[in-house]
């Protein structure tokens, strides 16, 4: 014997959902993950470049800091320390802090960037801080590129570091 339902009940007495229900749900899911993995990769390369860039800013410091104390490495030991190198290549998103001692370059410390973090081409590749005053032997600016988004790092005659 069927049930008689009032009308306005009639309509919820099916037993699963249909296809169409099924496809706007999956839908719907399909593009709220879409809309959360591109939020996480644009979180994800603004992270990228701003570790990049204290970290740059941080060696910097380090061979400002060290040239500025006269803190000699031990691999200069019984000669004169002159002052602190920091390198970039530009090819490979590398970063080195070096020791200068009586005319011989010895490296103490290598960088990477983050994996999507580049330097862009027109940056400085080398900033030499003379040891006892601290103050580079020129000026410039480093700037790093990560899907569009860029940091730059400037270097002033004064010595002093500046992100931006």
């Amino acid at each position: 014997m069927k049930k008689l339902l009032p009308p306005h009940l009639q309509s919820f007495t099916h037993d699963g959902f249909t296809l169409i229900e099924l496809i706007v749900v999956f839908a719907l899911f399909g593009i709220l993950s879409m809309a959360g993995l591109s939020a996480y990769s644009i979180f994800s390369s603004s992270q990228g470049i701003q570790v990049g860039a204290a970290d740059l800013a941080n060696v910097l410091t380090t061979a400002k800091t060290r040239a500025i104390s006269q803190a000699a490495p031990p691999q200069c030991s019984g000669k004169s320390l002159q002052g602190y190198w920091v390198n970039m290549n530009l090819l490979t998103s590398q970063f080195s802090l070096s020791a200068a001692c009586s005319g011989t370059i010895y490296l103490l410390d290598t960088h990477n960037l983050p994996p999507s973090v580049k330097f862009v081409a027109g940056s400085m590749t080398s900033v030499f801080f003379i040891v006892s005053s601290g103050s580079p032997n020129t000026p410039g600016t480093i700037t790093l590129n990560s899907n569009g988004k860029t940091k730059t790092i400037s270097v002033q005659s004064t010595g002093n570091i500046m992100t931006n």
